[in-house]
């Protein structure tokens, strides 16, 4: 595309809220109408660049338009067609930045084909009319973005489980799938991770032991069950410890559905937010439980603390399993953890922090075994 010059950009969008209206708006109907405008005007090198299922409330999320975009401002785009005004943006603002900036300041015709728009025959009556196009395009958009909102919001407070797919260890109910069961295989190592966890091994060391022992990773699972994943991992076994995080920080191992963990600012603003624990709407024992709630309360509590890694010299047993939960009883500051052995023999303790300081020296190390601490606490 680099190499040409005078292309016709030829800009194709569906949203799924457009597939919902009919045929009006399909790609093959956009790509007619704007096939017939092209043989009318004689338009030069037609390309088409398509975003199928993706909103148009904003640009930076669609993939075709910002690669049209950019080969507009290297200077190789002589005409940009659409069907109508809101194929190319529904946000006013961006609509306004292209039809008013981008395509002028790169001497690039645009044609909007069923709102009777050529910037190369407009009058200064559709130059006043094309910002108010944009806006009404912009409050359609927030007006349908509200309605959604509202929907799912009901559904999500009357119980109805909001996720697409069903988590690792779970599989959709081929009789109805809104209701999940068990993956035996996946609940099995669903069940291995929080027994490591909840025995003091860091989720990196288990991300390891499940790749040492050629464990499916939860997307591989899914294809393996015949689903298709949003997102694939790289290797058939790559496991990481962001995985292992994101499954035992799931309530849905207790049987419970949990709707409203996050939400969003606005339509047009796609980020994120997290909403705090206290707002989720949660309903218990809606499927099969892996997870027992004794088991799930410990690993969240050992999730709350840091996890110091393993002195790299010594071999498993050597965890840090109180990091940063012992202080010393006489200056208040916390202990360092120092893994020892000796001939064999587990040595690990720990000591104020404070004891070998230069300045404001404690004066007693309250040195501890962690075997002795272990004894005390269990």
């Amino acid at each position: 595309l680099t190499n040409l010059k005078d292309i016709t950009v030829v800009y194709c969008r569906l949203s799924q809220d457009d597939s919902n209206t009919g045929d009006s708006n399909s790609i093959i109907n956009q790509k007619k109408i704007l096939n017939e405008e092209i043989a009318k005007k004689r338009l030069s090198n037609p390309i088409y660049f398509i975003d199928d299922g993706i909103s148009g409330t904003t640009i930076q999320y669609r993939p075709a338009i910002s690669k049209a975009i950019e080969l507009v401002e290297m200077g190789k785009v002589k005409n940009f067609l659409v069907k109508d005004l809101s194929r190319l943006a529904r946000n006013y603002l961006d609509a306004g930045r292209l039809t008013e900036i981008t395509f002028p300041d790169n001497n690039v015709r645009f044609i909007a084909v069923s709102d009777n728009i050529d910037s190369d025959h407009q009058t200064d009556n559709d130059a006043n009319l094309l910002p108010l196009k944009s806006l009404f395009n912009d409050w359609y958009s927030r007006d349908t973005s509200k309605k959604i909102r509202a929907v799912k919001q009901a559904k999500a407070k009357a119980g109805e489980r909001m996720t697409t797919n069903a988590i690792y260890g779970y599989r959709k109910d081929p009789n109805n799938s809104k209701n999940w069961i068990i993956d035996p295989v996946g609940a099995e190592i669903v069940k291995r991770i929080f027994s490591e966890a909840k025995a003091g091994m860091s989720f990196s060391k288990i991300a390891k032991s499940l790749e040492r022992d050629c464990i499916e990773t939860p997307s591989r699972r899914r294809i393996s069950l015949g689903e298709n994943p949003p997102a694939v991992s790289q290797g058939l076994y790559n496991w990481h410890r962001t995985m292992v995080e994101g499954i035992v920080s799931k309530m849905e191992y207790l049987g419970h559905t949990v709707n409203g963990r996050t939400k969003r600012r606005s339509y047009k603003d796609k980020k994120t937010i997290w909403l705090p624990k206290e707002e989720w709407l949660i309903f218990k024992n809606t499927h099969e439980a892996i997870i027992d709630q004794d088991t799930f309360d410990i690993v969240q509590k050992m999730r709350q603390h840091k996890r110091i890694k393993t002195n790299p010299r010594f071999e498993a047993g050597h965890e840090n399993l109180f990091a940063e939960l012992v202080f010393c009883g006489t200056c208040g500051h916390k202990h360092y953890y120092c893994a020892f052995e000796k001939n064999g023999t587990n040595l690990d303790h720990y000591k104020c922090s404070r004891y070998s300081a230069i300045i404001d020296r404690c004066n007693n190390p309250h040195y501890i075994r962690k075997s002795e601490l272990e004894e005390l606490v269990l």
